[in-house]
């Protein structure tokens, strides 16, 4: 599957290539707009991977199998105004569930997340056809952890449906819980627009890192002593999507003609 993934990425990278549109006196200079508005679309080629260190040793030392590096595919919703060189976007994201099942230790983990983040990026380089932005910016994720002892299906205790609340929790743990508010950057590679509505891929790469150390908690009516403390620690690639409405600049005429229609219309009301 990783390896169907990596091919899948590399072969899209070749695809940027071959879709950048070319010079020629068709297609309008992209100097002609002025400012887009776009919504990025992920559901492609979006993978992150996270290093709970803390947790990893405390889970380690209890004879449970949690890897250094967690792995976690994508899915992201993003929108964004760009003026010229300057980008403002914000983005909300999900981290689907991985799980991984030790033979060794007869547990399985998972673990997912849910994020968002505010961003403001700079047009490093602008050329004919493409555009890389420098992207940097603050956002809040919060990480879910889940814990299982594998066992026979014989082994496993009965429970009452009608008695939930009072159900033994022997060989499951609590969902654990990671609130971490994290630092962003990013460097992002397009192309520019050249016509009013356009559709082109993205590459993105960058790194989130958290503020400060928070301690495990988890989402169940109980505390914890001696909780792990973690500080996220995320790097994310991403070839997704980008559609933009893209406007262009105004001609002295239209800017003239616009400002002594303000001048005329003070209330907004047109005069007879």
């Amino acid at each position: 599957m990783k390896t169907f993934s990596l091919f899948i990425f590399f072969l899209l990278g070749y695809a940027q290539v071959l879709l950048a549109q070319k010079d020629s006196v068709v297609i309008p200079d992209p100097d002609e707009y002025d400012w887009s508005s776009h919504i990025y679309l992920g559901p492609f080629i979006n993978m992150s991977i996270g290093n709970y260190a803390q947790l990893k040793n405390a889970l380690n030392r209890q004879g449970i199998d949690f890897g250094r590096f967690q792995t976690n595919s994508m899915a992201t919703l993003s929108f964004g105004i760009q003026k010229q060189r300057v980008k403002i976007g914000m983005e909300a994201l999900y981290g689907l569930n991985n799980s991984n099942t030790s033979k060794k230790t007869a547990t399985q983990t998972r673990l997912g997340f849910q994020a968002w983040s505010v961003t403001v990026g700079y047009g490093l380089i602008r050329q004919r056809n493409r555009q890389w932005f420098l992207n940097a910016g603050i956002g809040f994720q919060e990480t879910r952890v889940n814990i299982y002892k594998m066992g026979a299906a014989s082994s496993a205790p009965s429970v009452p449906f009608d008695n939930l609340l009072n159900a033994p929790t022997a060989g499951q743990s609590p969902t654990l819980l990671h609130q971490n508010t994290f630092l962003e950057l990013s460097l992002e590679h397009t192309f520019r627009p050249k016509r009013p509505v356009s559709l082109n891929p993205v590459v993105r790469f960058g790194y989130r890192y958290g503020t400060k150390p928070r301690d495990w908690g988890s989402d169940a009516n109980i505390s914890f002593q001696n909780a792990p403390a973690d500080r996220l620690n995320q790097f994310f690639i991403q070839s997704i999507f980008v559609m933009s409405k893209n406007h262009k600049k105004l001609t002295p005429a239209e800017k003239e003609a616009r400002r002594k229609n303000r001048e005329a219309n003070t209330w907004g009301i047109n005069p007879q």
